[in-house]
């Protein structure tokens, strides 16, 4: 289950970077093709399965579904695993709530914004009002997220 991490990423990126970057079309003609769909597979595999990198696989995995799919619904339960395994790590608070709101569930983001917004670590102080922001912003709150992001 290991190596599907890099399985699953070399497939679904070798379909998926040339597409975005037309550009390295040519770069990659003469490697082996992709598959996103299995590529996708062989990471929910590598998240539920693997021993050594069953973090990363999660992260990698919830990263293209939000980032590259579109499908930030189809994230929220492996950010919330990790979330709940990892709950003193601000940096999967900050990806879970991120990806809640772009889920648009408001409710759910604002209490992991707000521990964000009162942690201890300047950086992830400012991930908190940027989050903020984006929150005020879904709310229709445009001044508000407007100082907030300022």
């Amino acid at each position: 289950p290991d190596f599907s991490l890099s399985s699953g990423l070399y497939d679904y990126y070798r379909e998926e970077y040339p597409e975005l970057h037309p550009v390295y079309k040519p770069l990659v003609w003469f490697m082996q093709s992709g598959d996103k769909q299995n590529g996708l597979a062989q990471l929910v595999v590598a998240s539920r399965q693997s021993l050594f990198s069953q973090v990363e696989a999660t992260l990698y995995l919830t990263h293209i579904l939000a980032d590259y799919e579109n499908r930030a619904s189809d994230a929220l339960p492996y950010l919330a695993q990790l979330a709940k395994l990892y709950p003193n790590n601000p940096f999967f608070v900050a990806r879970y709530a991120e990806v809640l709101l772009q889920a648009g569930r408001l409710e759910q983001a604002t209490p992991l914004i707000d521990s964000l917004v009162a942690s201890r670590l300047p950086f992830y102080q400012q991930v908190g009002q940027l989050l903020k922001a984006r929150l005020k912003l879904a709310q229709g709150a445009l001044i508000e997220a407007d100082a907030l992001a300022q």
